[in-house]
């Protein structure tokens, strides 16, 4: 994700080179047997396609990230 969004602020900006620092990375935080979790789509909503409720924390940290401008009252929601 961070790749897709640094290649689109560059393309908008007319910029090139990274936008974030050396330290900052992305890591997989549930990777069941080394592969990503699917994200799906379900009444408006991103979820992450995990079924096991023990591997459940990816969609809380998600759910945590989109509502932070919501609680913050910069956005009325986070479906756009």
């Amino acid at each position: 994700m961070l790749r897709t969004y640094t290649r689109a602020i560059n393309k908008q900006q007319n910029f090139s080179g990274t936008l974030f620092r050396k330290e900052t990375k992305a890591e997989c935080i549930n990777c069941p047997n080394d592969i990503t979790p699917s994200f799906i789509r379900k009444n408006g909503m991103t979820l992450i396609n995990i079924k096991n409720p023990e591997k459940q924390y990816p969609q809380v940290c998600f759910d945590y990230i989109h509502q932070n401008p919501v609680k913050a009252g910069l956005v009325k929601s986070a479906i756009g």
